[in-house]
């Protein structure tokens, strides 16, 4: 994703809390690493104990491979669009490759040295990651966190990836670092040519004499779709029926993806070798879900990966769908499964890496008062501001207001308390807000009623989880006067003369299907909205206009006055997010409103990095090709925790379904300027703006720049001898 989208539990140390029934009095545990260690202790105790017969204690652990054969597309039904069928017939990994492969791969070829940043310190930081690097003998030794060992392998990059194809291709030497002959190749040595990795492309194809290699979409489909007994391609892995999301044991098939909750507990990834009843017809595993695969080939300028994820919907896991991101990105939900050639009948035999020892928990700490409910509001003045020339973004012809901070815990709760208190009808408290990946808030229930606290240490951080639904109705309640009563007309509920957003047609476009198309007018904010959700327009002014900026364009590329990513520390103008580590890291991931110092010309706080934030604006109308575009989508900008610097640029917005729910989404309110004043602007239509942008833009390029100063040129000699030509006639 994205999201990255598109790109877990509260803290480490909750799971004995949350398996015992979510009570609220537990303690905050000092040392994020410490929680960290004791969490993965927990993890592996309590729910992640392999199963029987594929622990991940053997001493050799050995995968298996499926044969995917040769097709022609006029000899079966159902081929997938844009996808070449294999023309070759190929074996390919029932199961993702797990961190305990991917260790012993880690400690054969960056024992001495890791040039080539096999490894992350997001393995290590994330609650996705499953391996440790311990430095020590002047080398590193690479471990496998407990609980973890079988879980797919993630933070690895397509170019990752191809450099473990090559290790297996040249039969897993154990050097100690990254060479040719181990991990690198040539045209024609190894699986892959390494010298033609780049940074902003897809990776190479494969050699003509690979022996090991990543599948291409054609391998990777025919291995999870086709059904050789019917000569044809189910819509989904598994069957034509769309998996159940749930854990593996449910009766019937079903898959890890998100469906408005986690499918299985925390850290919410499955074993690689879970999920029997929903394999392929060949017999692989977890290809819907779990996490997203990347594959060989390009999509667009980037590499493709296929198979949908932990947090994606249902409609990522069918055979029409196609995502990818740069091949040199680490990611959080993104990992890999291995293909080889025909006939190649070697064992595979993994040493299982030590596990590395759970630290003992620190003493607890008190939680902190918070900042309380109330919103602060930072007004966004210099109405009629010219827009970015680069986009059309950012003129806003009225004085605004945004709120300072992402929506926070302690506000969410106030506005929970007053409005679901008697019944939640409409959702706005979900179960992943207490036991998911940081979530902050605790409901408890005491007969018909029920109550709403934050957890210790989340009062300043940001409320997860939140659709844009959720965000809209919390923009009624304030516009209403934050009213105590039930999810009703003047509470939650507004029409288009009543409050801020029409509410009424919501539950009708959940119940329509993903895929439809809507108006561009649709979920506006009525005339009088005292309290909405930011335009896109009026979140790129508050995010990266400056007045101030020296030069024609006033307008930053990133929400840190600078055209270069922030850093994610918190001291350096950073913002929390992934660059090669976590910003915030353990045990919250979120962090408290204003802790990093990114900010902009109106100093608002984390406008780049910890949650992705709702835009009142569609991203996307639905029903056209491309990714997410079938959909109709409203625009998420930001970035988040989970995210690399993509999100937090200016000429990114991601696509968010309005109900959808994740992790990463949370939001911030803005709402009419307070104070009276005449000062009003004017800004060109939005299209206008866009299109005027798009033209800039496309004269910027250098062959187009050129002809055209060539033609100006031209034209300037012209008319200067057609002046002096003329002064030379007889008058």
């Amino acid at each position: 994703m994205r999201c990255g989208m598109p790109k877990m539990i509260s803290r480490w140390a909750d799971f004995s809390q949350i398996e015992a029934g979510n009570r609220f009095g537990y303690q905050v545990l000092r040392s994020a690493h410490v929680a960290s260690f004791l969490m993965y202790a927990l993890i592996g105790a309590l729910v992640l104990a392999p199963s029987a017969g594929f622990g991940e204690t053997l001493a050799n652990h050995v995968p298996d491979f499926v044969t995917v054969p040769a097709l022609r597309a006029d000899q079966v039904a159902g081929a997938p669009d844009a996808c070449p069928l294999p023309t070759a017939a190929v074996q390919i990994g029932k199961y993702e490759v797990t961190n305990i492969e991917y260790a012993a791969f880690l400690n054969a070829v960056a024992r001495t040295g890791d040039p080539r940043a096999l490894f992350s310190q997001l393995q290590e930081d994330h609650f996705w990651g499953g391996i440790v690097r311990e430095a020590g003998g002047g080398g590193y030794t690479y471990k496998v966190k407990p609980g973890y060992g079988n879980l797919p392998v993630t933070f690895v990059s397509a170019h990752d990836a191809m450099r473990f194809a090559n290790w297996l291709h040249y039969g897993r030497p154990s050097t100690g670092t990254s060479e040719l002959g181990t991990t690198e190749g040539t045209s024609s040595s190894g699986a892959y040519d390494t010298r033609a990795l780049s940074d902003a492309s897809s990776g190479p194809a494969r050699n003509a004499a690979a022996r090991y290699f990543l599948p291409t979409c054609g391998e990777w489909m025919t291995a999870g779709f086709f059904d050789p007994r019917t000569r044809a391609f189910t819509e989904y892995s598994g069957g034509n029926d769309a998996p159940a999301s749930g854990s593996a044991d449910m009766s019937g098939h079903s898959a890890n993806y998100y469906a408005g909750q986690w499918a299985i507990p925390f850290p919410h990834l499955a074993r690689v070798n879970a999920y029997e009843n929903n394999q392929s017809a060949l017999g692989t595993r977890n290809q819907a879900g779990n996490v997203m695969e990347w594959v060989e080939g390009p999509l667009g300028h980037h590499q493709m990966a296929l198979g949908g994820s932990l947090f994606l919907p249902r409609d990522t896991l069918s055979k029409g769908y196609r995502d990818s991101e740069l091949s040199s990105k680490k990611l959080s939900s993104f990992g890999f499964r291995i293909a080889r050639a025909s006939g190649t009948q070697e064992s595979l035999p993994f040493s299982a890496p030590v596990t590395v020892t759970a630290a003992v928990a620190g003493s607890s700490s008190s939680p902190s008062t918070g900042r309380g409910a109330n919103v602060d509001w930072t007004l966004i003045d210099k109405p009629g501001n010219t827009s970015d020339l680069r986009t059309g973004y950012g003129c806003v012809a009225k004085r605004y207001e945004m709120a300072r901070t992402e929506v926070t815990n302690v506000q969410y709760v106030a506005f929970l308390n007053a409005v679901a208190a008697g019944g939640d009808p409409y959702r706005l408290y979900l179960e992943d807000m207490a036991t998911g990946a940081v979530g902050g808030i605790v409901r408890r229930v005491d007969g018909e009623r029920a109550s709403y606290q934050v957890k210790p240490g989340y009062e300043d951080r940001p409320a997860a989880y939140l659709s844009w639904f959720a965000l809209a109705r919390m923009a009624n309640w304030y516009h209403f006067g934050q009213p105590n009563g039930m999810q009703v007309a003047g509470v939650t509920e507004g029409d288009y003369t009543l409050g801020a957003y029409d509410t009424r047609g919501f539950a009708s476009f959940e119940q329509a299907g993903r895929k439809h198309t809507v108006a561009a007018t649709l979920f506006e904010r009525n005339p009088d909205a005292k309290y909405f959700l930011p335009s896109n327009d009026e979140w790129y002014k508050a995010a990266y206009y400056d007045p101030e900026r020296p030069g024609l364009r006033k307008y930053w590329s990133y929400p840190n006055r600078n055209d270069t990513p922030p850093g994610s520390a918190p001291d350096s103008n950073g913002a929390n997010y992934q660059v090669k580590s976590l910003g915030e890291g353990g045990p919250y991931y979120v962090s408290t409103a204003g802790r990093f110092a990114s900010r902009g010309y109106y100093d608002l706080l984390d406008m780049g990095g910890n949650l992705w934030e709702w835009l009142e604006t569609w991203r996307g109308l639905g029903g056209q090709q491309g990714w997410r575009r079938d959909i109709p989508t409203k625009g998420l900008r930001g970035g988040s925790f989970n995210y690399i610097d993509i999100g937090l640029s200016f000429n990114n917005i991601d696509p968010g379904y309005p109900s959808d729910h994740y992790f990463v989404y949370g939001g911030r309110l803005a709402r009419a300027a307070q104070s009276e004043s005449t000062d009003v602007g004017w800004c060109l239509p939005p299209a206008a703006r866009e299109r005027l942008a798009g033209t800039l833009q496309f004269a910027r390029k250098p062959r187009i720049a050129a002809a055209l100063a060539i033609l100006l040129v031209a034209v300037t000699i012209c008319i200067v001898f057609w002046g002096r030509r003329r002064s030379k006639l007889p008058r």
